[in-house]
């Protein structure tokens, strides 16, 4: 069960997912830079912090003769700080397109505020997450710093 979901959005949001199919990913906008920073030990605390947001007017619906269709452009912002002092900053923005099966229950999602956290959160992050992992631990071992392995998100 996702916290603050009822049992009846719940149900609604699990019939949602499953008639749910992702169409494309796409990655739009890849940032991430080193600031000075000296030997990093293999012993030394180093402090992550992210966040996404969704792009203004999110979600974009499109209407046309082959099917009904959201596009979700989200951004991913990190930094890893050490002793205090951020030496990475990573920002990677997307954008995924979904299937509508049904307008109406697409509106009823997009217009319950806990339903459509439910799926920013849970279905979203969930997809982008690996592609966003492997995006930092490249970055990082493309500006020769030792590479930071992001949790899983559950």
């Amino acid at each position: 069960m996702i916290k603050n979901l009822s049992k009846e959005k719940y149900d609604i949001f699990l019939d949602f997912n499953n008639n749910l199919n992702l169409l494309q990913l796409d990655v739009f906008k890849v940032n991430f830079e080193k600031k000075h920073v000296g030997e990093i030990s293999i012993d030394q605390k180093i402090n992550i912090t992210w966040g996404y947001a969704i792009a203004d007017n999110d979600p974009l619906v499109i209407t046309d003769d082959k099917e009904d269709r959201f596009i979700v452009r989200p951004k991913i912002d990190l930094n890893c700080e050490l002793n205090g002092k951020i030496f990475y900053k990573h920002s990677t923005a997307y954008s995924l397109a979904f299937n509508i099966h049904s307008m109406d229950q697409f509106e009823s999602i997009k217009n319950d505020k806990d339903l459509w956290t439910a799926f920013l959160d849970n279905n979203l992050m969930k997809t982008i997450w690996p592609f966003f992992r492997q995006q930092v631990f490249n970055g990082m071992n493309s500006l020769c710093l030792k590479p930071v392995t992001l949790p899983f998100i559950h």
